[in-house]
């Protein structure tokens, strides 16, 4: 499955894999976010990813919130290249110790930015970036 903006336009079909989708208008949270900031993080790493943005995915699926994160990476500029060819989703796997496995595709993070904007950018085609190694 490549991740992007329209695997979520088949929702049901992710549902029946046991994939949890964002309940809430990405557009929105995202043109809300920008229009107004209130968290940008700086670090844009899986640590973050896994447990602050499913926090805050949370608390927009359930109407608690009505905006998204902007993450800046200062050290490794291949995450915002990466989630920037992703439309900025993220599957976050969880492996419970029942050996339960749960997939949630976070939104709450609605743009990475770089914090030396000078960085060079690197274009990804729909092959996975690390097969460019």
């Amino acid at each position: 499955m490549l991740l992007n903006k329209e695997v979520l336009l088949e929702k049901e079909k992710l549902a029946e894999l046991g994939v949890t989708t964002p309940d809430y208008d990405l557009a929105k949270v995202k043109a809300d976010t920008l229009e107004n900031p209130i968290w940008l993080h700086l670090g844009a790493g899986n640590i973050f990813r896994a447990f602050l943005g499913s926090a805050q995915e949370k608390m927009l699926n359930e109407g608690r919130d009505s905006k998204g994160i902007i993450a800046a990476e200062g050290f490794d500029y291949e995450i915002v290249d990466v989630m920037n060819h992703y439309d900025n989703l993220t599957m976050n796997v969880t492996l419970k110790e029942s050996g339960e496995v749960d997939y949630e595709v976070l939104g709450s993070i609605v743009e990475y930015l770089r914090m030396d904007p000078s960085a060079e950018a690197v274009s990804y085609t729909s092959q996975s970036p690390r097969d460019k190694r």
